[in-house]
């Protein structure tokens, strides 16, 4: 029996939508400061989640709002 693994998978079902006209465009490229974003919201949260200094609720608290991943009304308050 042969077993496909995700890359696989990836790279037939890209070139199959490029057959179908579709271009191909690596996340970050698309939107970019969600990506700075998130990775500020790691490096803010993280830390404070593993020491215990804030729990899961108050993190979550901290990027909810308009835009998610920190777009809302914590994100001024993540690096402090």
């Amino acid at each position: 029996m042969t077993y496909l693994d995700e890359a696989q998978v990836e790279i037939v079902t890209v070139d199959y939508f490029r057959e179908l006209g579709y271009q191909y465009v690596h996340g970050p490229a698309i939107a970019p400061d969600l990506t700075d974003r998130l990775a500020a919201l790691r490096d803010a949260l993280l830390p404070k989640l593993l020491s215990g200094e804030i729990d899961l609720p108050e993190a979550e608290a901290l990027v909810e709002g308009p835009g998610g991943a920190g777009g809302g009304r914590g994100w001024g308050r993540v690096g402090e």
